[in-house]
C-alpha cells in the first residue's frame, strides 16, 4: 500500500525501514539522494568535538555568538 500513496507511514515504520535498510530517513522519503549521513568518524571528528557542535547547534542565537566571540578572542590572545 506504500507504493500507491494509500497509507500513511507512521513513525514506527518510517524508522523500522530507515533501520532495515540502513539508510536516514530523510532518503526514504525522498528530501536527499545521500543515503546515510557520515559518521563523526568519518567526518574527522571526536567525540568531544561532535558534542560542541551539538550544544552549539542547541544553544540560543545569543549565546553562540557569544561562544565565537570568546574562541575569537582566545586564538587572537594565542597569536600575539
Amino acid at each position: 500500500m506504500y507504493e500507491t500513496d494509500k497509507c500513511d507511514l507512521s513513525k514506527e515504520m518510517l524508522l523500522a525501514f530507515s533501520d532495515f535498510f540502513d539508510v536516514s530517513t530523510d532518503y526514504i522519503l525522498g528530501k536527499t539522494d545521500i543515503k546515510k549521513a557520515p559518521s563523526n568518524e568519518d567526518a574527522g571528528l571526536s567525540d568531544e568535538e561532535a558534542e560542541l557542535i551539538e550544544l552549539f547547534r542547541s544553544a540560543p542565537p545569543a549565546l553562540q555568538d557569544a561562544a565565537l566571540r570568546v574562541l575569537e578572542t582566545d586564538q587572537t590572545k594565542e597569536s600575539s
